[in-house]
């Protein structure tokens, strides 16, 4: 059986690292959240686990080649997330994904999850609509015989199908079924996206389901799941306030299904249609999903040794770490690890009333979706209070960060790059496919005596904003860039936020309140300036709407009396 990758390990004694290289410590397992092995990743089909109590959640891995492992591993964790309400959790993997398992899996089902390859019209390869094999599932031709042959089952299969009422079908990360495009094809305009996801839907809608979301985020089938059994609202705005939002959302009427409309939220105004939504969305509620079972808790935390001198990582989903004191004497290693990866990342990580002080990094998370850190102190550390590597979703608020790049005084530099929090995502020629860190919010925090560097930053970040911060001593209170490859940031907000007492000490950088470098929308408005700081207190590197930041708003700084 395969080792459980999910877990909670506090490591023994302080980590050893460069700045921005993290050792592997030596771990022992404290926690472990999932219920069931991981093992059956191979695909013992179907497979219910305990009794068939609760509404049935079904979720399919079809074959997709090397990627079919990590898809089987973000499966796990919906299955996990989903067996914290109903023991009704029905799973069937490739390479034993054919035909006649899935449809023995999904029917009556009232939350269905798909990872795989998808097939869907408009297409490249034909010019009419071929409902045998477009808008349904790529699975195995036969059982047993790997993961690189795919046989596509489309919308008239699907047909076939009887799905519990009001059903919800989450589609991950498949092309087509959000109105994207294969990698390498002409990318979709936003007709074209319509209409894929009009028709991806429509099969599914006819099966019984109120609503089909596709998104091409691996992770976040485990938020939905949370969502549909812990909260009654609308299916409209659960997908709304999805962490992988972009804040383009239009809407269209379906030609394919009576009654249904659907919605698209790409990356930009017109373009990178990475999400959808499609169904009766005007009565569809998350307790027509459950067929009217009441609404749950959220489960319980993995409880967590509230005084600890050894630094922490974490693995695992769902986990919240709650005032716990970590104190290095030495300036290396990481108070706080979340490290996730690229094809497994943390989710509903939850860290507060923590005190962290010493080491290189009082928190470090690495690949994490819904990241809350709150009411945390952090001091002493030599390069950063609060990193955040491609982060999706998360709020963190009502810190305090102070004394960050320097260890013992103001004479005794330890980085000259240093951050009090930092928004960005490892971006080199072996890192592109890192995702930015996007959808924070990054309110109410204190950030003092950084006086090398930055207190507010973010790299390539994304629908960013910081609000009613408070920011002292330190060159470049905020500033906003892109990444070591280019990558621009896209829609940041900084509002409401006081800078004060600009510092500039030997060897450090030069002052300037708000720094921008081709930010690409956004706004900087209403932030209260120390006179210490030189004007323009909104500095754009290369200059607004020329070859720098375009489409930003900048209005209403005014000074401290």
């Amino acid at each position: 059986m395969t080792a459980n990758p999910y877990r909670l390990t506090i490591a023994s004694g302080a980590q050893r690292a460069p700045r921005r290289k993290l050792l592997d410590p030596v771990a022992i397992v404290v926690a472990a959240i999932l219920l069931f092995g991981l093992g059956a990743a191979a695909g013992v089909n179907p497979t219910s686990v305990g009794a068939a109590t609760g509404p049935k959640v079904a979720i399919i891995v079809g074959p997709n080649g090397s990627t079919t492992a990590g898809n089987r591993d973000r499966a796990n964790a919906a299955a996990a997330e989903a067996l914290h309400y109903t023991s009704n959790v029905v799973k069937v993997y490739s390479p034993n994904a054919t035909w006649a398992r899935v449809m023995s899996a999904i029917s009556g089902a009232s939350i269905v999850v798909y990872f795989g390859r998808g097939r869907g019209f408009p297409s490249p390869y034909s010019s009419v609509r071929r409902t045998s094999t477009q808008d349904g599932f790529g699975l195995n031709p036969v059982a047993g015989d790997g993961n690189e042959k795919t046989r596509f089952y489309g919308e008239a299969y699907i047909r076939q199908i009887s799905l519990a009422p009001n059903a919800l079908v989450l589609l991950h990360p498949l092309a087509y079924a959000s109105g994207n495009s294969e990698t390498g094809r002409t990318a979709a305009t936003l007709s074209v996206a319509r209409r894929r996801v009009d028709n991806y839907g429509a099969g599914f809608l006819a099966a019984g389901a109120a609503a089909v979301v596709a998104d091409t985020n691996k992770s976040v089938a485990v938020w939905y799941i949370r969502r549909v059994f812990t909260q009654d609202a609308t299916l409209a705005a659960i997908w709304k306030a999805a962490p992988t939002r972009h804040g383009h959302t239009s809407g269209f009427i379906s030609s394919r299904t009576s009654g249904a409309v659907g919605r698209t939220d790409p990356v930009h105004a017109s373009s990178g249609f990475t999400r959808s939504i499609v169904g009766r969305l005007g009565t569809a509620t998350t307790s027509m999903v459950r067929g009217g079972v009441a609404v749950a808790a959220a489960p319980v935390a993995v409880p967590v040794a509230t005084s600890t001198s050894k630094p922490i990582v974490v693995t695992t989903d769902g986990v919240t770490i709650d005032g716990v004191t970590i104190t290095s004497t030495g300036s290396s290693g990481v108070a706080i690890h979340a490290a996730g990866t690229a094809s497994n990342p943390v989710t509903n990580l939850t860290i507060k009333n923590c005190h962290l002080k010493g080491f290189n990094t009082g928190i470090l998370a690495e690949h994490v979706v819904n990241l809350v850190i709150q009411n945390c102190v952090i001091e002493n550390a030599t390069y950063g209070g609060i990193m955040v590597y491609s982060g999706v979703g998360g709020r963190i608020s009502g810190n305090t960060i102070r004394k960050i790049g320097y260890y013992t005084s103001l004479t005794t530099a330890a980085e000259n790059n240093a951050y009090g929090i930092a928004l960005s995502r490892r971006a080199t020629t072996s890192f592109t496919s890192n995702p930015r860190t996007s959808s924070f919010t990054v309110s109410g925090n204190v950030v003092e005596d950084v006086p090398y560097w930055h207190c507010y930053d973010t790299h390539a970040g994304q629908n960013i904003t910081f609000s009613g911060n408070t920011a002292r001593r330190c060159p470049r209170p905020f500033f906003i860039t892109l990444d070591a490859l280019g990558t621009q940031p896209k829609s940041v907000t900084v509002t409401g936020n006081r800078i004060e007492q600009a510092l500039q000490v030997s060897g450090g950088t030069n002052k300037t309140a708000v720094t921008l470098v081709n930010l690409q929308g956004g706004s900087i408005t209403n932030n209260l300036v120390s006179s210490t700081y030189p004007k323009p207190w909104v500095y754009d590197y290369l200059g607004l709407n020329t070859a720098g930041s375009a489409n930003v708003m900048i209005s209403g700084q005014v000074a401290i009396p």
